[in-house]
Parts: C-alpha cells; structure tokens; sequence
C-alpha cells in the first residue's frame, strides 16, 4: 500500500493559446489597477483583465475631492490617470473582457474569458468590485453629479447648511443619513422599505434633531440645472413634494462573487469575499482587494486594498517560483535571506519526515505544503513509503495523497 499524488498537484502541460503569468488581476478599478503597478515595479508580469472600462466604477463619479495630494478631479480623469500610469510601465490589460471561469489545473490557477482566452497564473488577485443596485427614480441619472450622489462621505461636505435626502433602506440609508446630519441643516431619509431590523436600528439612533424619517418613495427627482426638489410618495398614498438641495442615494451594494464561489472562496452573509489583513482568501494563493471585500467603498481604501494584495502575491509568486533543493536530509526553500525547511530520516523502506519550518513572514503562502509534497514525491519516486512524525506534515499527507493498493 503507498500514496499517489492527487491530479491538482501534477504539471500542468499548457500549449496552444494558453500562457502563463505570474499573477491575474480580475477587475480594472482603482485596487486592481494598483495592485498591477506595484507588481510591475516588482518585477513580476501582472496581467489585468476587465469586463468593461479600466478605472471600474470611478468613471461615474463626477468630481473626486478626498483623493490625498490630487486636486479636485472628474472620477473619469482620474481613472484614465491611473490606467496611463500602468500602461506606461508596459502592464497589459485586456478589455472589454469578462472572465467567465476560474479553476485550478495542476497547481496553477487557469482563467477563462467570454473571447476565448485563457490564461494560468500563479496567483490571482480578485477585484471586481459591487454592483450599485439601480433604482427607479425618475431624474436619477439626469442629475447625476448636480445633486444626486451615492457617497455620502465623499460628497456631504458640499452640502454643509444646506438641506438634503437620503433615499434606500437598511442599515446603510440610516448611516449616511446620520453622517449627513452633522453636516447639514436638515436632513430627510426617505426608507423604501421599513422591517423590524430597520425599526431597530433606528430605536438605537435615537431621536435627531435635524433628521426627519418618511416611510415611502421617491417618485421623482426635480430641478432646472440642479436638484431642487423631491416628489415623495409616503406609505399613505400621498403625494408630497419636498425641496431639498442634494438627494443621496443608498442602496445596498452587491459583489460580484459568484463564479469565484464554486472554487471554494468564503464569502460573507452579504456576499462579501472574506480577506485578512494581508488581503488572503481562504484559497491558496488567491488574494481580493477593494470594494469586493466590503469594506471602505472609497478610492483611496481601494487603493490601499490594492497595494497590499500585491505585495502579498508577491511574496507568494516569489515563493512559488523558488526551487525545492534536497540536501543531506532536509528539504529546503530559500526566499531571499531566509530559510523554510522539512527535515527528515529514512529508516529501512520509510521516509519518516520529523518536522516542517516556514520563517513566519511568509507563512500562508503554501511553502510548508510545498515542501511535504516535494518530500512525498522523492518518497515516491525512490520506492519508499510516508511516516510522519510533525501533524502539519500528516495533515497535508493526507490531503493531497491518497492510498494505492500497489
């Protein structure tokens, strides 16, 4: 009875229009197209792949105003800064393009597109952002950016004194409404929708002086140049019109998740790609950064997102790319200065591994598993059979070999 080595873990054989790249970055917004220029200045071969324009979400923003050392800028200037920056340091974007599957062929991670390409990767870094759900309000998208905003941080401080809406449901309508009332003099949020959640948090907020709840819709959004008034129809079935300066839409924001789902990637109760503080999944060498995550849904936290997710896969890619060398008896794998190591004795017809190391920076990134996997293949080749002494060691046995009746 021996072991065999699982079919995810064999060499892959890539021919025709497939190639390979040391990471795929699936998403064009403001984390990915970062995460592109910090690997690039790293020295690896990024490769980008967006479904629409580069800059993601940030070409519908009219006027970005909190961006650190960058004067007031149209969200579509800025993002077309961001992809000539990328461009200029020769990263390679494909778009339009959408990626319509993900899987993991020997070890390397293979992404599809809806124009017939196909590309492997050593790591991917995920970066599709949400999607704001639409609404059906009329004037919504005629006064986009002259009165209608969905960010309440970004764009609340233009509305200081004056009066404002707050249009959605949830948790999210009743946070931007409360910012809100710091800011202007009155504030009204509308809640298409009020359940006994809603009631909650908003018994918690308590009574604001400045803030004035209407269950209902908003029918229309009215003005000349600018947003003027609100057409309010309340639960009652009247219909009351409101002047307000400023309406800020909050709907709820949906990632888009769902073909890296059926890899194994966790998600959150909202759909949300569950990272830690290096921005790992739960997936080897897969990484998520922006609003994909959840978390921030600004630019520059985006930004930020981005620029961690890539110095992770770097350090990943970097680790992946070293050689396994076999030496007296240790297994080892050097990372720039540092050392991980498997050691090991051979008793009779045994290879007994006694126990694994990974210097703690570059734990998480599938070194130590690299490493038994490389001791089970010696093992193998040489006609000697898996004892392991380190539980690490036994875990990984037993998870990526199975028993042979040979």
């Amino acid at each position: 009875m021996g072991y065999q080595l699982l079919e995810q873990d064999r060499c892959v054989a890539m021919s025709g229009n497939s190639t390979i790249r040391d990471v795929v970055i699936i998403g064009g917004g403001p984390a990915g197209l970062t995460a592109a220029l910090y690997l690039k200045r790293l020295g690896l071969d990024p490769l980008v792949i967006e479904r629409s324009l580069p800059g993601g979400k940030l070409n519908e923003v009219p006027i970005i105003e909190n961006y650190p050392g960058v004067e007031p800028v149209k969200g579509l200037e800025l993002a077309s800064r961001f992809l000539k920056q990328v461009q200029d340091l020769g990263v390679e974007i494909w778009y339009p393009e959408e990626v319509v599957d993900v899987s993991n062929v020997g070890g390397f991670w293979c992404v599809k597109t809806s124009g017939g390409k196909c590309v492997l990767a050593y790591a991917l870094i995920i970066a599709t952002g949400a999607e704001r759900v639409r609404g059906t309000i009329r004037g919504e998208f005629e006064f986009l950016g002259r009165g209608i905003s969905y960010c309440a941080v970004c764009d609340g401080p233009l509305y200081r004194g004056k009066v404002v809406a707050v249009v959605g449901c949830g948790e999210k309508a009743i946070k931007e409404a409360q910012y809100l009332t710091t800011i202007a003099s009155k504030v009204y949020l509308v809640l298409e929708k009020v359940d006994e959640v809603t009631e909650a948090y908003l018994r918690r907020l308590g009574h604001v002086p400045n803030l004035e709840v209407i269950e209902g819709r908003v029918e229309e959004v009215r003005g000349r140049d600018r947003v003027e008034k609100i057409v309010v129809r309340p639960i009652d079935g009247s219909i009351k019109e409101i002047d307000v300066s400023g309406v800020f839409i909050a709907r709820a924001e949906v990632p888009n998740t769902a073909i890296f789902r059926k890899i194994g990637i966790n998600v959150d109760d909202r759909g949300f790609i569950i990272v830690d503080r290096s921005q790992r999944t739960n997936i080897e060498g897969v990484f998520a950064a922006g609003d994909v995550t959840g978390r921030g849904f600004q630019v520059v936290v985006a930004c930020g997102d981005g620029a961690v997710a890539a110095l992770s896969a770097y350090r990943y890619v970097i680790a992946r790319r070293r050689e396994v060398v076999r030496r007296d008896n240790v297994f080892e794998l050097r990372v720039n200065d540092k050392v991980a190591y498997l050691r090991y004795r051979v008793e009779g017809r045994k290879l007994i591994i006694e126990s694994v190391y990974v210097p703690e920076e570059f734990r998480g990134l599938g070194i130590g598993k690299r490493l038994v996997l490389e001791a089970a293949k010696y093992a193998l080749s040489t006609g000697l059979s898996i004892q392991c002494e380190c539980d690490y060691a036994k875990y990984i046995v037993e998870k990526y070999l199975r028993v042979s009746s040979d």
